[in-house]
């Protein structure tokens, strides 16, 4: 397309917009808007297209906008033949003599749409700060325009006019829609419109391929039938044969509706309840952690291995299925098999499968951030396809034991983490230290007194200022600390949820029985407790107890038991987390050890010796992979996440009666060693650490 003549830059006047109705005008509208008014246009108004329009739309072009999240929004701009020329005459400033003819005109109108294309990125960035992929305009003529119409008839139309020129352009604006939804309308737009005309068939059964391209994943198995018998049909029609083409029609409008709902059914709602909303909260920072410390390792240079990669979207994965966020859970599991290839195979990923990871922390995170905009206002965090086609090009990677191919210019900008991170307060620690402050200041008001004359006194006063202002200085610590403090509550309200979702899905029962939680921590430990309880809580539901009917056939309550304890001794805090299950075998552990070359066939094993194999990153004695554990993954991160805040872990377990799990961390580095801290008394009743007589508990 080339541009026909050079426009005059004219002083721009102070705008005059009407609009009939109230709404968030297309971005299309805003650029086009702007344009106009730069060019010296004054009173313009746009106002909506009514059933009694009598504008024949003979001259358009069409733009169709790749949004960030994979959804795309087409926009056009058309004129009519009586105002047609005049527009053009005026926005390119053609002389009077100068003749147009119906293709000058058409590239007219086809280049103003290509001038805006720049101006439509910029609103777009300010509106989403994201910016979206446009298209090249392409031109319609009546026949294309007319199509058009047929295919966008949910489409946002308006007319704009000005002094120039009397509602002779039209501005369309479609929903952002799944570009296989998309391209079914296309393809029922051209079959409405066709009649006998063979062309029009030609390019709705070809227009049937742009379907089945956009489906993805189980979606595109199930519609392989109607697109073949749809694409058959209208070959016997091309080819003049009899066929009842509203059959065609009801076919497609059918996939269409399924292929909104598949849609729908990813939008994730932000609840209502205020412990969820909070829970969700601390799931976001969790992610954004993780998914950080992933980019640094990808950006560190050198050999990349998958271990931390793989831990990192393993944790991902487990939160995001508990909440229901079923893309993220599923793009994440993904690329888990994708890394588990590099890991398995012990060699530092390849090109493609960094780039690969990196679209997917960039995706997982763009996700994040729109759920935690949602926290606040509620609503719905809606469908990304994005996702869902970078999990079907990691899949069918997987599958075919390649490296994924990626295309660099597509991976998207990853959501920058906020500068300000926010922290939520108890109003009784603000107000213990607003006292201090007052109390501080009455104490500073004294002390000019007390220290101007020092040799007439014998010191006392001024020692005992000193005192005062010590143990001030004490509470003020103290205070301060407390407003990093976070109550267990929701913590140990997460592990009670997550095993009432987990017991449902594997058909167990549980009940889980909580102690401490109304007890804070400082928020660094309460961050360093989650994904250790998240594994230990699902296992012992996976694993640790037994289906109802063994747990009949063994004489146990039908009702299994998990319990989530938390104290504080001295300096330290102890979480206990334990089921009434099978506990440990050892000789399953020392078999799976044997086989892996970790210990010699005669070797002795210590009760710690077993707790260390369990802890080797990789190891599980799990039969099979399961979305819920099964992975070789979770001691190994429990140990690192809890020996990263200066804490340890211990193993209680006895056969027939379960596992329990003790977690150690020091409220400071500070904190002195846990055995002086007077814990011994109040955990004399636990039983000894006992593996030599164990069942099996396996581990995610």
């Amino acid at each position: 397309m080339t541009a026909t003549a050079s426009a005059q830059l004219l002083p721009v006047p102070e705008p005059a917009v009407q609009l009939c109705v109230v709404r968030e005008r297309s971005a299309l509208e805003v650029a086009l808007e702007s344009v106009l008014q730069r060019r010296g246009a004054t009173d313009i108004k746009f106002e909506a297209v009514d059933e009694s329009d009598e504008h024949q739309w003979c001259f358009g072009a069409s733009l169709r906008l790749a949004c960030d999240d994979g959804m795309v929004q087409d926009y056009a701009l058309f004129a009519s033949r009586e105002n047609a020329e005049t527009f053009v005459r005026w926005l390119y400033g053609f002389k009077a003599a100068h003749a147009l003819n119906d293709v000058a005109v058409l590239d007219g109108i086809g280049e103003t749409l290509n001038q805006l294309v720049g101006r439509i990125k910029e609103v777009w960035i300010q509106r989403y700060g994201t910016e979206p992929l446009l298209g090249t305009p392409k031109l319609l003529n009546a026949d294309g325009c007319a199509l058009y119409f047929a295919t966008h008839r949910d489409a946002t139309r308006t007319t704009a006019s000005s002094e120039p020129w009397q509602r002779g352009l039209q501005v369309v604006a479609g929903e952002r829609q799944d570009p296989a939804t998309c391209a079914l309308d296309e393809v029922l737009g051209l079959l409405e419109a066709a009649g006998d005309d063979v062309a029009t068939l030609l390019r709705g059964q070809a227009a049937l391929a742009d379907v089945r391209e956009h489906l993805i994943g189980e979606l595109r198995v199930s519609a392989e039938h109607v697109l073949s018998w749809s694409s058959e049909q209208l070959g016997a029609l091309i080819n003049g044969a009899a066929r009842d083409r509203s059959h065609i029609t009801s076919a497609l409008r059918t996939l269409r509706e399924q292929v909104i709902k598949a849609c729908r059914r990813h939008d994730f709602e932000i609840p209502t309840e205020a412990d969820l909303v909070g829970l969700i909260a601390e799931f976001v920072e969790e992610a954004r952690g993780l998914l950080e410390s992933s980019r640094k390792e990808l950006e560190s240079g050198g050999p990349i291995a998958a271990q931390g990669l793989f831990r990192a979207m393993h944790t991902i994965k487990g939160n995001a299925g508990f909440f229901g966020l079923e893309q993220v859970q599923r793009l994440a599991h993904s690329t888990e098999n994708m890394l588990a290839q590099a890991r398995d195979r012990a060699t530092p990923l390849d090109d493609g499968q960094v780039r690969a990871a990196g679209r997917s922390i960039a995706l997982i995170g763009d996700f994040v951030e729109r759920t935690a905009e949602k926290l606040e206002s509620g609503g719905m965090v809606p469908y990304q396809r994005a996702l869902d086609l970078h999990r079907a090009l990691l899949d069918t990677a997987v599958a075919s034991g390649i490296s994924p191919v990626m295309d660099e210019a597509a991976a998207p900008a990853a959501a920058g983490r906020r500068d300000i991170e926010m922290v939520r307060v108890a109003s009784t620690h603000l107000e213990a230290l607003e006292r201090i402050e007052s109390d501080f200041a009455a104490l500073m008001a004294l002390a000019p007194a007390t220290s101007a004359t020092p040799e007439s006194g014998d010191g006392t006063e001024l020692e005992s200022a000193r005192a005062d202002l010590v143990d001030l200085h004490g509470r003020l610590a103290d205070a301060c600390r407390s407003l990093r403090r976070v109550g267990l509550d929701r913590l140990f309200g997460k592990v009670r949820r997550l095993c009432a979702e987990t017991a449902e899905h594997l058909g167990k029962l549980a009940q889980v029985n909580v102690l401490g939680d109304e007890l804070d921590a400082p928020r660094h430990l309460t961050t360093a407790l989650s994904g250790p309880l998240v594994h230990l809580a699902r296992n012992a539901i996976d694993h640790g107890i037994e289906d109802p009917e063994e747990r009949r056939q063994t004489g146990k309550p039908l009702l299994a038991t998990i319990e989530c304890r938390a104290s504080w001794h001295g300096a330290w805090l102890l979480v206990e987390i334990g089921d009434d299950g099978r506990g440990v075998d050892p000789e399953r552990v020392r078999s799976k050890a044997e086989r892996l070359g970790l210990i010699a066939a005669d070797a002795e094993l210590s009760q710690q010796d077993v707790l260390g194999l369990l802890m080797a990153p990789g190891f599980s004695t799990a039969e099979k992979t399961t979305d819920i554990s099964g992975r070789g993954v979770g001691l190994d991160v429990v140990r690192k996440e809890i020996e990263g805040v200066g804490g340890r872990v211990e193993l209680h377990s006895t056969l027939g009666a379960g596992s329990t799990f003790r977690i150690l961390l020091p409220e400071s580095p500070q904190s002195p060693p846990f055995e002086d801290a007077g814990a011994s008394a109040s955990v004399e009743d636990e039983p000894p650490l006992d593996l030599a007589d164990c069942g099996e508990l396996t581990f995610l």
